[in-house]
């Protein structure tokens, strides 16, 4: 189970934006995010508007933690499981010498240039991972924090192609990657659900599709087997074949190998269709290849050694396989032809994060009345990963 005792339990009504209210304080030199998924939640350490490095807004550290259990809270404190989940650097800054208290916290809220701090929390549409924001904000209830749940418009508005019932950590992700590595832009997340999210070269969402997981695909198909095979097994077996680096013989001579090598069609085939459909719509072509397909000038051949390629990020549990699988170049199925398009593809961890960034200083820029070009760009100065036991 992701977490253990009364899911009711240890639950706090979770506080949406408004703005101005919700934006960092102008004394704050850091804030604090979350988001949270069907698994884990990612926490990220940001430069507050108080900063005087000019690294205001950015993300400067990040990690990653097992959910929080109701039985921790019972048997250790709210504030003791947070300082548990947050990195060592930020425990010294959230409470006096580290130490998980009320009273610590108060003693470092009065050393700080401001006596309150902000954290921002956003989640995915499934209940489980709801129910985990509105614990974590339970861990904060008594201290000297702000706590805002982000809305779906602080991302994109329904203008800028947001439908109904879209995940909080879809669009932080897509408002990262582009703001990032520009528009347009493909996030795939191999989380839970598997997803996709594109947006055009507007900046706006075009679209998007759901289904399952690498996980979810393997014990979906075991579970209808009278669980011949256990799915841990064929996600084993799955890692094995993808970190070989060779052609997988898709006529399998085991059980065990014959879910394996179908999940990894199944991911390969669909997955370099996508991309194909991606860069076909939103017309991010290869420099080098004509529409016609036939060859191009030599003129276009040097201009396409300068211009970057295009970029395919992929976040979630599973991004590492996504990535292997959906290299131009995967070796993995027989008749499986490079893509004549040439793009990179590779895992980013912190993408909803650096949405978030993204998305708070936006606001602070549209608040204050600057122009499109005056807004800073959002980089990351450290990423580093700590994973807390949550015992």
């Amino acid at each position: 189970a992701a977490f253990v005792g009364e899911e009711n339990l240890y639950r706090e009504k979770l506080r949406p934006t408004t703005w101005p209210e919700a934006l960092p304080l102008e004394q704050e030199t850091h804030f604090l995010a979350l988001s949270v998924g069907n698994c884990n939640i990612s926490w990220g350490w940001y430069n507050g508007p108080g900063d005087t490095d000019g690294n205001k807004y950015n993300l400067c550290m990040a990690w990653s933690t097992p959910h929080i259990s109701a039985e921790s809270i019972k048997t250790r404190g709210a504030t003791s499981v947070l300082a548990s989940h947050i990195s060592t650097k930020v425990a010294e800054a959230l409470f006096d010498a580290g130490i998980g208290s009320k009273e610590a916290a108060e003693t470092a809220a009065t050393k700080r240039t401001s006596y309150l701090f902000t954290v921002y929390i956003i989640s995915s549409n499934l209940v489980q991972a709801e129910t985990q924001a509105e614990r974590a904000a339970y861990l904060m209830k008594e201290l000297p924090f702000r706590v805002f749940f982000l809305q779906p418009n602080d991302f994109y508005t329904m203008g800028q192609g947001r439908y109904p019932g879209m995940g909080l950590d879809g669009m932080a992700a897509a408002r990262g990657a582009s703001t990032l590595y520009g528009s347009p832009a493909l996030v795939l997340d191999g989380g839970t659900c598997g997803t996709y999210t594109a947006v055009d070269k507007n900046g706006h969402i075009a679209g998007g599709g759901i289904g399952l997981g690498v996980m979810r695909k393997c014990l979906a198909v075991t579970s209808i087997m009278n669980n011949a095979v256990g799915y841990q097994e064929v996600w084993d077996r799955i890692r094995e074949l993808v970190n070989a680096n060779t052609k997988v013989d898709i006529f399998a001579r085991d059980t065990c190998s014959a879910v394996a090598v179908q999940v990894i069609q199944d991911l390969t085939l669909t997955g370099r269709n996508l991309i194909k459909d991606y860069f076909d719509t939103m017309g991010y072509m290869k420099p080098e290849v004509q529409a016609s397909g036939g060859p191009s000038s030599e003129g276009q051949k040097k201009a396409a050694k300068s211009k970057p390629k295009p970029k395919i990020c992929v976040t979630g549990g599973d991004a590492s396989i996504l990535v292997k699988l959906l290299d131009r170049d995967a070796p993995y199925l027989p008749d499986a032809a490079p893509s004549k398009y040439d793009y990179d593809i590779f895992p980013d961890p912190t993408l909803s994060l650096l949405g978030v960034a993204a998305a708070l200083k936006n606001k602070a820029c549209d608040l204050a009345d600057k122009r499109q070009d005056e807004r800073c760009s959002v980089t990351r100065l450290l990423i580093g990963k700590r994973i807390v036991d949550d015992d």
